[in-house]
């Protein structure tokens, strides 16, 4: 009904949640209602937002059509992350408010020196135009997998993926 009433008037809509629906702890007839409302609504969803894993990652369920996702880090470093936030930066291109995504800055704690550092800017870091959306987080997606785990791109992702450092023991 929320998303019906956002249609109507012509607002975007991030959704925001725990578990990412598309991992193992849903049970699979909840993931295909889910997935079924969000197909039935990608004129309206810009970007799905979750944070079980506490580790950054990025979803997209198909090349063009479901919003994009992310499971976003942790303050909390119970799964060996840094601890770590994302800030986001939104622009919007319409009268609409379409409130696209154009950054995910994250911010991680330095095991350095204990002080909240910048770490890496997503859409910069790895070269994808701005706004971000599901085509171009796909064929990011396409090019890591080109990469079979070796180079700068799986490195750079690898250090966004911890919280902004990697140890030894990832």
């Amino acid at each position: 009904a929320q998303l019906d009433l956002a249609r109507s008037k012509g607002h975007s809509v991030h959704i925001v949640g725990h578990i990412i629906p598309f991992s193992s702890k849903w049970e699979q007839h909840y993931v295909d209602t889910f997935r079924g409302i969000v197909m039935n609504f990608t004129d309206v969803i810009r970007v799905q937002w979750f944070a079980h894993t506490h580790m950054f990652n990025f979803y997209t369920l198909s090349e063009h059509k479901a919003p994009m996702a992310f499971d976003v880090p942790a303050i909390s470093p119970i799964d060996g992350q840094r601890p770590s936030y994302l800030r986001v930066s939104t622009s919007t291109y319409n009268s609409n408010e379409t409130w696209s995504v154009d950054e995910i800055h994250l911010r991680y704690l330095s095991s350095t020196d204990n002080t909240w550092t910048d770490g890496y800017q997503f859409a910069n870091q790895f070269k994808i135009p701005k706004p971000l959306t599901t085509n171009k987080l796909y064929e990011f997606g396409k090019k890591m997998l080109g990469e079979h785990d070796t180079g700068s791109v799986w490195t750079d992702f690898e250090t966004m993926h911890f919280g902004g450092e990697v140890d030894g023991n990832h």
